[in-house]
């Protein structure tokens, strides 16, 4: 199944406004984004497409030379749960204080 990609939303499904599945962003500063929610219809849930649709979004982000703040739940824990995906995770300055 093909990621789609409209401002603020990467999908999976016919449409951004009925997707089989999602995660949505939304800009923070022009080089950082806040994915803040992740949603898959219970008839798609426990096929990977969350993770795929995230995955989408890290891909475009590094490809952007963005940053992203995982707001949401599952963007955290795909994100906090991959070295791949570790220089991608945005740190304030006061989190870079304390490394």
């Amino acid at each position: 199944m093909e990621v789609k990609h409209e401002e603020g939303i990467f999908y999976i499904g016919d449409n951004k406004d009925h997707p089989y599945t999602k995660v949505t962003y939304y800009y923070l500063h022009d080089d950082v984004i806040v994915a803040n929610q992740t949603v898959s219809r219970e008839e798609f849930r426990g096929q990977g497409l969350a993770r795929k649709v995230v995955t989408a979004l890290i891909d475009w982000a590094r490809n952007e030379g963005m940053k992203i703040l995982p707001e949401c739940p599952y963007v955290s824990r795909v994100m906090h749960g991959s070295s791949e995906y570790s220089d991608m995770i945005y740190k304030s300055s006061e989190e870079k204080k304390e490394e």
